[in-house]
């Protein structure tokens, strides 16, 4: 129950601020390199550029993905700490590092990448549904064994695969705490509820 609650306020505090993708505000954060070097700094993070701006010594500093391997910062206006790992992504064009927002993590991990900025201008001002609006600004993947699955395949990919393994601790879930798996947020919580159930059949309560 307390876990439920739990992912519950954590994706209300998601919906909170993603309509704001780009960061304005410098906020206190911890930056891993990929030489595993920890820095301590002040640093906003412009998403749609992918390019982490950090004040050193009275000069502003730029980090690419290919340099971060994750960061992580408290977003004081959706009461949260927000985390970003740096994923090798392929495109049609190239394969690079892209840094991606962490929402659940463990077997199956829950992120998230922000369009473009014309993209999510176009979808703002062609819809007038507040709640579309706010989950197109990005595209949410499911990252599991260095695979990318949109949430889109949701049913094809996923679903099924974790009803195989825990079919009934999974429908007592949905059927009492009453979970629409047809929403997006529906599943979101359902990810993060085989993520519990995975994690506790690995050390054995299971």
């Amino acid at each position: 129950m307390k876990n439920y609650f739990l992912i519950v306020a954590l994706l209300i505090a998601v919906v909170a601020q993603a309509k704001g993708p780009v960061m304005q505000t410098w906020y206190v954060g911890e930056i891993t390199l990929l030489n595993n070097e920890v820095l301590e700094r002040e640093l906003r993070y412009d998403a749609y550029t992918d390019l982490i701006q950090v004040k050193e010594n009275g000069t502003i500093k730029v980090y690419s993905a290919r340099q971060v391997s994750s960061f992580a910062f408290f977003d004081v206006y959706s009461n949260s700490k927000r985390q970003f790992v740096s994923l090798l992504y392929t495109t049609r064009f190239k394969k690079s590092r892209v840094f991606f927002e962490n929402i659940i993590s463990g077997e199956l991990n829950l992120i998230r990448k922000a369009r473009s900025a014309g993209a999510a201008r176009r979808i703002v001002e062609e819809t007038k549904d507040a709640w579309f609006d706010t989950h197109n600004v990005y595209d949410y993947y499911i990252y599991t064994d260095n695979q990318f699955i949109s949430t889109k395949q949701f049913f094809k990919e996923v679903y099924e695969r974790i009803m195989v393994e825990f079919k009934q601790p999974l429908d007592i879930f949905i059927k009492s705490r009453n979970i629409n798996i047809n929403t997006q947020f529906g599943q979101f919580v359902l990810i993060n509820q085989y993520n519990i159930l995975k994690n506790s059949a690995t050390v054995g309560y299971f």
